[in-house]
């Protein structure tokens, strides 16, 4: 389907320029959109690369609303949020791995299936996160604090990073043993930007 504009895509565009310089980004999109019958639901996953800081920064198009006001809430857009993921890059990644794309497609089925909506400090039972070896199981959801809360043209939004939790990090706040607000606390002490390191 073309449209002539696309408000709430632009939206996001704009403040990743910002953030970004302008960086070009590369962009992941399904072969088949979702609304001709496609199994993915977003529109799209941009990646770009924070050189400074060592990480690939994902970001979603389509749990809002992009191209048209569906929806009959005129305060949020779509689901209300964007999905994020920071993966730290190493010496063995000469570009964005796929794999994140592919993960982020997969929670937005749960989302558009399921209709269940992720917010702040929610978490999720992930299995492996790569085909690699390592050691995180879980996902655990939190304020995108480069990209925070935002407002387009069909209403405001935030970008909802996932950050990966190890097995006995996710078990112990199912357990109820780990404070989730704590564990990112500390966590962002050494770990600002609460990058993903997939070889912790």
């Amino acid at each position: 389907m073309n449209f002539e504009s696309s408000p709430g895509w632009d939206a996001i565009d704009n403040i990743l320029n910002k953030v970004y310089s302008n960086q070009k980004p590369e962009h992941f999109a399904p072969e088949t959109p979702f609304n001709l019958g496609g199994s993915d639901p977003l529109d799209g996953v941009s990646v770009y690369y924070d050189k400074e800081n060592g990480f690939y920064h994902y970001i979603t198009y389509g749990l809002t609303e992009l191209h048209q006001k569906e929806s009959d809430n005129d305060e949020y857009s779509g689901w209300g949020f964007e999905l994020t993921f920071k993966l730290k890059s190493n010496s063995k990644m000469n570009n964005a791995p796929k794999w994140p794309v592919n993960m982020l497609q997969e929670i937005a089925k749960i989302v558009f299936h399921e209709e269940l909506e992720f917010d702040e400090f929610h978490t999720l039972s992930s299995g492996p996160i790569t085909s690699e070896k390592s050691s995180i199981n879980g996902l655990l959801f939190i304020l995108d604090n480069q990209l925070g809360e935002r407002d387009s043209e069909y209403g405001k939004f935030k970008f909802l990073q996932i950050f990966g939790l190890t097995e006995k990090e996710f078990d112990g706040i199912t357990n109820k043993t780990i404070d989730r607000r704590d564990l990112i606390k500390k966590e962002h002490v050494k770990n600002p930007l609460l990058i993903t390191d997939i070889n912790k």
